[in-house]
């Protein structure tokens, strides 16, 4: 017999798309819907209002359920005033919300609390312009709820697989003043665009209520992109904002407005109502990212190629900001700021006090006029940003326009302090516009032009790639730059270097970002028996390749726990040298019985950066004959 298809049973309890919106009627306080693997064509679904408090859970049997709304015109999933829902293992697609209306795939209102785990949405969007939000996701909620998208996608590897708004939000739009946390843990954003702000995700508090903790964790932004204002992957604008271990990669903002675009990746702003509002960013990696300007000339400045904060208290740890890129505004206009990292203090925001530890931006490039190719921090409104920068590497930056600067920019009313840091090898001047009694640059290593101010102790550091356009600032070998910080001004929490390997080595800091990791182990001692002519053992020991410029330390040698000789050293590396070392009246005089066996031969030695190793081996002392 021949069986054409195998039909896969229901789980128990499992309903199909015909009975799902009875299922979800009936739902029990702390039940869960579980729907028939497969998928529901053409189908929308509404999630009644229930009390806060009441708890469900919609999940796809298997290994998933997916909606495909058909591109009908038919929302898949809405509700108002739901309680607290979770979504799990389904899968959101081609689904547009009616023209005008918010939410591609789901729009969830009031008072409700969400959490979005292990799903996906491709090819949902919203139209209608540029007040439209969320082309896959809007969730605009008045309570004090936890609202969470966790381990999810939006959209994919084709361009037809993202999602998309003709305003704000291409994949998720979340507006909850009241929230208690807002929460993106362990997803990707792909391919998503939107015609104005926020091209991945845009989160607002409102600035009206509450005070909501905004968290971005583990999560990839790759390709997204908005079309008019700002924020390529990202626009936030919260009460309190963490950003951690995220990757945002190649993804732009092209502005046809006015030219004022900021943040090709991540834009966060902050309020009036609680202004200085602290934001705070650890082991991020922003690279490839992009503003580019289609508009006419503004008077408003475009800034921030891979991140731009706005009247934010940041502490940023271990960021990395590479191969961004900012252009200026066609037709000219207000110059462009930070190619990398754009800090902003506006006065009804308050007067931000920025931290940058580890720091690296490399590679990062203004096109046209602009200050900050690495980055910029500035005032508006009469607003300052007083900006530390610990333990950071700016290098390889250029902007191409006349005047400007490749490296760190600022208005004449920001303060800088630089400690154990390190500018060097950017096209433009390596620090503008700070007035000189602001720039305090102790331990610091500020090269280029003009003059980077008192305090500034540094060689030309040698660096793996510091060339324009490049982004490798590991230091090499012999690089003034090793051990030559001061642990004063290394904050506690920073315990490794921008790769996460250990600080301090060698007792020392070294400036900049990366602490270098000398392979040397000790001088190796090679001779197994040692002739003695002269009164001169001759022991023959290697400095290694892994050491740092030469090997310099003594041999020892000692025989029934006495000295009996010993002889300084110094060795290229790579090299090998017999050593002829004088040996003790006494230990002559045994010679003279016969052969010394199981002598202690011990090399204490450090390399160039003050590496110290400890080698021991035992031989045997023997006359020449």
């Amino acid at each position: 017999m021949f069986v054409g298809a195998l039909a896969l049973a229901a789980p128990a309890g499992a309903v199909t798309c015909a009975n799902l919106q009875t299922a979800i009627n009936g739902v029990a306080n702390g039940g869960t819907v579980t729907v028939n693997q497969g998928t529901c064509t053409g189908m929308s679904f509404t999630l009644p209002s229930h009390a806060p408090g009441f708890t469900y859970t919609i999940q796809g049997a298997g290994t998933g359920a997916t909606f495909d709304g058909g591109a009908s015109g038919n929302r898949i999933l809405t509700g108002t005033d739901v309680g607290i829902v979770t979504l799990r293992n389904l899968t959101f697609e081609n689904s547009t919300a009616p023209t005008g209306q918010n939410g591609g795939a789901v729009d969830i209102e009031g008072n409700s609390g969400v959490t979005i785990d292990s799903d996906r949405f491709f090819g949902n969007k919203v139209t209608g312009g540029t007040i439209m939000q969320g082309g896959a996701i809007h969730i605009s909620s008045t309570s004090s709820s936890t609202v969470t998208i966790r381990n999810s996608t939006f959209g994919g590897a084709t361009a037809a697989s993202g999602n998309s708004s003709s305003g704000s939000g291409g994949a998720v739009t979340i507006n909850n003043p009241g929230a208690t946390s807002m929460q993106v843990i362990g997803s990707v954003f792909r391919r998503n665009t939107a015609g104005f702000a926020g091209g991945g995700l845009s989160e607002s508090s409102n600035g009206t209520s509450g005070n909501p903790q905004v968290t971005l964790e583990n999560s990839s932004f790759t390709q997204n992109s908005a079309s008019a204002d700002a924020g390529g992957a990202v626009l936030s604008s919260a009460h309190s904002l963490t950003v951690e271990r995220n990757a945002f990669s190649h993804n732009s903002v092209v502005s046809n407005v006015d030219g004022s675009a900021r943040g090709g990746a991540l834009l966060a702003v902050g309020f009036p109502s609680a202004p200085n509002a602290p934001l705070t960013q650890i082991g991020n990696r922003f690279d490839a990212n992009h503003i580019g300007q289609d508009g006419l000339r503004s008077s408003l400045a475009p800034g921030g190629g891979g991140e731009w904060v706005g009247g934010l208290d940041l502490t940023s740890r271990n960021d990395r900001f590479t191969s961004n890129s900012l252009a200026q505004a066609v037709g000219g206009g207000a110059e462009a700021e930070g190619g990398g990292l754009g800090l902003e203090g506006c006065g009804s925001l308050g007067t931000p006090t920025d931290v940058l530890e580890n720091l690296v931006a490399a590679g990062n490039q203004i096109a046209g006029e602009g200050h900050g190719a690495g980055v910029y921090g500035g005032g508006c409104g009469g607003g300052t940003v007083h900006a530390t920068v610990l333990d950071s590497t700016i290098s390889g930056n250029r902007e191409t326009g006349a005047g400007g600067s490749g490296g760190l920019a600022g208005g004449s009313g920001d303060t800088l302090k630089m400690r154990n840091s390190v500018v060097t090898a950017n096209v433009g001047a390596s620090l503008e516009g700070f007035a000189t009694r602001t720039i305090t640059n102790t331990d610091a290593c500020v090269l280029g032009s003009p003059a980077p101010g008192p305090g500034n102790i540094c060689k030309p550091p040698k660096l793996a790639n510091p060339a324009p356009g490049h982004a490798d600032v590991h230091e090499t070998t012999l690089s003034p730059t090793i051990n030559a910080g001061s642990n004063l001004f290394v904050p506690g929490p920073l315990t490794t270097d921008f790769e996460g390997q250990p600080r301090i080595l060698n007792g020392v800091v070294d400036m900049g970002a990366d602490e270098f990791k000398d392979g040397f182990g000790g001088v190796p001692i090679l001779s197994k028996k040692a002739k003695v002519k002269k009164g001169k053992a001759r022991v023959k020991v290697r400095c290694p390749k892994t050491a740092v410029g030469h090997c310099t330390g003594k041999l020892t040698l000692r025989s029934g726990g006495h000295g009996i000789g010993g002889r300084r050293f110094s060795i290229a590396a790579g090299k090998t040298k017999t050593l002829k070392v004088p040996l003790t009246r006494a230990a002559k005089v045994q010679l003279e019985l016969g052969p010394l066996d199981h002598v202690l031969a011990r090399t204490n030695a450090h390399d160039d950066i003050g590496t110290k190793k400890r080698k021991t081996r035992h031989i045997e002392l023997k006359l020449a004959g």
